[in-house]
């Protein structure tokens, strides 16, 4: 009787001490995965995407949309980036509907890793195998102007102690920036020279730049 009654007890020990190992490792599993979660949950509320940034001034109220630089192409002789910048006006969005449309900075930039040859030094959009014009027209003061920078040392046996970069600020509109969104192709042109068609990865992340834009500047009701 005696021994029945130890058998029973070393089992009933047994089992809480296993239901024990068990709390312990699922609280163990909670402590570890919580941090990754609150920064993953963090992480998304604070981007749309990896390539969409947005960032918000707690004094002025002002956002941040930033299109994270996009590789538009990566060869031998250069590498061609994009990235553009969108910033709202609390003002503007109780503005008048007739008053001036907001503009977003855009940045290209061509780096040289052999000698490039950059032509006219124009550059030139286009959208679904049309011309787009970002400035007024073709030849206007106002359209984009690749400009030069050297100030990347060369490797030693360049013929040049400086690469040539090339790069062009320029504004894009909200509706043009719409209209690059809602391209099915969207090539740009450099000088006359360079030709590069944007991937369907590039476009993506335009298109949702755009639509984080459009959420953003719309007037908040």
């Amino acid at each position: 009787m005696s021994s029945t009654r130890m058998f029973t007890s070393s089992r009933t020990l047994i089992a809480r001490r296993m239901a024990f190992i068990t709390r312990t490792l699922i609280f163990s599993l909670i402590v570890v995965a919580a941090p990754a979660l609150y920064a993953q949950n963090n992480k998304d509320a604070q981007a749309p995407s990896a390539q969409v940034e947005v960032t918000i001034d707690q004094s002025s109220g002002k956002k941040t949309i930033k299109l994270k630089p996009q590789v538009l192409t990566d060869r031998p002789a250069y590498k061609i980036t994009l990235e553009i910048t969108y910033e709202t006006n609390p003002k503007a969005l109780t503005a008048p509907q007739n008053s001036i449309e907001e503009t977003a900075l855009a940045r290209l930039e061509c780096l040289e890793k052999q000698v490039v040859e950059y032509g006219d030094r124009e550059l030139l959009f286009a959208v679904d195998g049309e011309p787009f014009f970002v400035g007024e027209r073709l030849g206007s003061r106002n359209r984009p102007w690749l400009e030069y920078r050297r100030n990347r040392p060369a490797p030693p046996g360049v013929f040049s102690k400086y690469y040539t970069d090339a790069f062009a600020d320029f504004q894009l509109s909200l509706s043009q920036i719409q209209k690059f969104a809602g391209a099915t192709e969207l090539g740009v042109g450099l000088g006359g020279v360079i030709q590069v068609y944007l991937d369907r990865s590039t476009l993506a992340n335009i298109r949702e730049f755009a639509s984080e834009v459009a959420r953003q500047a719309s007037p908040q009701k």
